[in-house]
């Protein structure tokens, strides 16, 4: 049934097109930060090729790790100058390293539960992994299967 059987009053949008019913049309939506309308964070004006920006950032390095090679060279050349902008940049670089370290996993604990639930979810393969690592030298790197 279509949906202007339902309410008459909306056929006119219906009959052009503006009225869409679930399902009734495209089902695919690019929600990248390029599109994302809803998104107050995130203001890109590019000059150049859009294209161009996005290949970059998923290809060669994002906008933070550009940043943060970019401090990193000019903290360098500044050396050990007491310029007003050169400690708000060390500032700002020490409270970035801050939130990294602040979200940084713990390889032991991400470990540990993987191990337990490989113990629950296939009791012979954590057998075989713990044969394994208990039999290899620790100085040596692990064996890949």
């Amino acid at each position: 049934m279509p949906p202007w059987m339902l309410a008459p009053w909306l056929f006119p949008l219906w009959a052009a097109g503006a009225l869409r019913a679930p399902l009734s049309g495209d089902v695919t939506q690019d929600i990248s930060p390029f599109t994302n309308l809803f998104s107050p964070q995130v203001a890109l004006n590019f000059a150049g090729d859009p294209r161009i920006e996005r290949d970059v950032v998923s290809e060669v390095a994002s906008y933070g790790r550009q940043l943060g090679v970019l401090t990193e060279a000019l903290l360098a050349v500044a050396g050990d100058s007491d310029d007003p902008a050169v400690r708000r940049l060390r500032a700002m670089q020490a409270d970035v390293e801050a939130v990294k370290a602040r979200h940084a996993s713990d390889p032991r604990a991400a470990a540990e539960q993987a191990m337990a639930r490989l113990r629950r979810e296939d009791p012979a393969a954590f057998a075989v992994l713990l044969e394994r690592l208990s039999a290899e030298d620790p100085d040596e790197p692990p064996v890949s299967p």
